[in-house]
Parts: C-alpha cells; structure tokens; sequence
C-alpha cells in the first residue's frame, strides 16, 4: 500500500487527523486549478501526540499526500520536509535555538533560494514558557514565513490548561488546527503481536491471548508507555524466547509458554521502569 492517502486512513488513533485530511481532499477537488506562487491555504497545525506514535512517519506521509495533490502547496528545496526540536532558553541568555531553526532551514532548501514544505518542531520545553520574549521573537519568525511552509507544533502530552494558553497565543500569530492523536486501543495492539507471531509460524490460544492482553493493559496504563514501538520489541523478544528453547515443536502458544511476559513478570517491570528513565533523560519523540 504506497498511497500515502490510504496509509494516512490506516493509522489507529489518528481520527482527528483523517477528518483534517478529508477537509484537505475537498478542497483540493474544489480549486482544482490554483494559480502559481500562492501562499499556502492550509491552517497551520498545533498537534497533541504521544511517545511511540511514530511522528516521522506521520509527517512523510503528510508530505507525500500534499506532494500527490499538486493544487494543495509547493515544494521547494532539498527535502519536503524538516523537524526540529525547540530547546528551552532563559530569558536572560542569548536564543541561540532560533538562529539553529534559521540555519538548518537553510539547510533544507540546500542550493535552492528558501525552503518550501512541512516543518514538524517539537515545543514541549516551552510549555509554560510561551509568553516569554524568547517563544514570542519564534512565532514572529514562523508567522513571516507561514506562507511558504505547512507548520506542525507538537506537544507531546494530552491537552490541558497550559497547552491550552499555548494555544490561545499561537493563534495570534498562525491560522492554527488543533489535532490530538490517541494511543491505539489494547486489541490493535493485541492483533499486532497476533500477526507477527503469525509471521513467524506461531499462533495464541486461548490462555495465551488472555496473558498477553493483561500484559499490553498493564503497559497502557503507564502515561509515558510509547505504544507499538514497545509492542514491536514484545513481539520480537516472545519469537526470540520461543525459538531460542530446545523444544518448541507447538505452534501453539499457552499462558505457560508466555509465563515470561505475564503482566507480573520482569520484563514487563522492566518495561515500565524504562519509560520513567526516558522521561527523565527527555525521550519524549
């Protein structure tokens, strides 16, 4: 599946997205034919996201759509898109961050004049910062150029009376969409694993199923839980458990032969601690 239309439409927990993209393909039909050089008419967008969502993924995919429309906006420069994280500056010291913005942005266009394309960076270290002179001299600067870039300002946490303030002053400066995307459901992530034991010969029964579904909502109830990224590693590190025994001739896997991953077991602890330790060293992406 290469329409990056269709994959877009195939994320879990991205509805609100897929509603804006749909808005997007009506208007796309709409103006069919847009004169040249025109600033771009998409609002800009504030998005609320979660570790292990896969934001890189989410933004080419952005990319490739718009491309594909043609009518939507233009690119221009080395690459379609470009991301960057906003680190916290006092306001008493120099704000180095924005001129590093200015010059890997130059970097993007490469040989070309200016940079046209999507522009994800990453604001968390501001929350609760935003009416600084600092944050305010940045929005002045994405506001001269929100004509020529589609800009996505992500938080990485769930809305609430801080985010919203943020909000409130960047749309003095940008036309701005609000988009929260929401950790894909237990059985999504359940049918995951499902379908990489598959892969690899290996199916659950009854006993299994319900080991690892008590195991998956132990790991979504933690806040800093980073979704398929951990689900991936779980899947991966039950085949290499599985097969790495002397005897694995059932194909069939029981609680008994998962009782190392149970929702009580060491691996899982050792999961949850993990996520604290990257909160704490700022693994937030």
């Amino acid at each position: 599946m290469n329409d990056p239309y269709k994959q877009l439409m195939s994320l879990h927990g991205a509805e609100e997205l897929q509603a804006l993209v749909n808005r997007w393909e009506i208007l796309s039909e709409n103006i069919k034919s847009r004169p040249l050089n025109t600033p771009v008419l998409l609002p800009d967008i504030f998005l609320y996201t979660r570790p292990g969502f896969g934001n890189t993924t989410l933004l080419r995919l952005l990319a490739a759509y718009l491309d594909s429309k043609e009518n939507l906006m233009d690119f221009y420069g080395d690459v379609k898109y470009h991301e960057f994280m906003l680190n916290y500056t006092e306001p008493k010291k120099d704000f180095v961050e924005l001129n590093r913005l200015i010059e890997e942005i130059r970097m993007a266009a490469g040989f070309r004049s200016e940079f046209h394309g999507l522009i994800r960076i990453n604001i968390d270290e501001w929350v609760g910062h935003h009416e600084e002179r600092h944050f305010l001299r940045f929005l002045d600067y994405l506001s001269a150029n929100s004509e020529k870039w589609l800009i996505i300002l992500t938080v990485s946490r769930s809305p609430d009376n801080k985010t919203k303030e943020m909000e409130a002053l960047i749309s003095m400066f940008l036309r701005l969409e609000t988009v929260t995307l929401h950790m894909p459901k237990a059985d999504v992530l359940l049918s995951y694993i499902s379908d990489f034991l598959n892969f690899y010969g290996l199916s659950l029964d009854d006993s299994g199923h319900s080991l690892l579904e008590e195991s998956v909502e132990k790991l979504s109830e933690n806040k800093h839980f980073d979704g398929l990224h951990t689900i991936r590693l779980l899947s991966r590190d039950i085949v290499y458990h599985y097969y790495s025994q002397p005897e694995c001739g059932r194909k069939v896997l029981t609680a008994e032969d998962l009782s190392a991953f149970s929702s009580a077991s060491e691996y899982i602890q050792r999961t949850i601690v993990k996520y604290e330790q990257h909160r704490v060293l700022g693994f937030t992406e």
